[in-house]
């Protein structure tokens, strides 16, 4: 990391406004056969003068709102950085909550399935002992009434297994 001199800093700066001031005025000798300047050149001079100091003001100002600028800018970007990394945050976890409802309710058409399959399974089979399991009338021979039987167990009428399937 490099450390700043201010001081040195302030020495290239003057430094720069001193080359700026005599590359304005020109070069100033005295000769024999001019040894002083003349009052217009005077003016001239502190013309010149006046305009490098006025254009170093507007740059050091330029310089300052530039900096400001761009402090500025580095803001709205951290800020910006925040946000997204939030906003990619929520959404990230919008996305596993949505995946795990997605998996949470594939399981349960599974189950469903699974369930609507065995009752269809269990009716069929229901369906098949009732229809072995059925009611007959035997006539005995000098009894008017006929008697109540089950074809397959031949147990009084309604037998066990009937009952068991008719209970509440």
């Amino acid at each position: 990391m490099t450390t700043i001199d201010r001081d040195e800093t302030r020495r290239r700066a003057q430094g720069a406004i001193d080359a700026e001031r005599r590359a304005a005025i020109g070069p100033f000798t005295f000769n024999k056969a001019r040894p002083v300047l003349a009052p217009r050149e005077v003016l001239a001079l502190l013309d010149a003068l006046t305009r490098a100091e006025a254009q170093s003001e507007t740059r050091r100002q330029q310089t300052k709102y530039w900096k400001v600028r761009a402090e500025v800018f580095e803001a709205k970007m951290n800020e910006l950085d925040r946000a997204y990394i939030s906003e990619h945050g929520q959404r990230r976890r919008a996305e596993d909550e949505q995946d795990r409802l997605k998996n949470k309710l594939a399981r349960r058409s599974e189950t469903v399935s699974r369930l609507l399959e065995e009752r269809n399974n269990a009716e069929a089979r229901i369906q098949a002992v009732r229809d072995v399991h059925r009611h007959i009338a035997i006539e005995t021979r000098g009894i008017d009434v006929p008697e109540h039987r089950c074809l397959d167990c031949c147990l009084h009428w309604p037998c066990p297994t009937i009952r068991a399937l008719d209970a509440p």
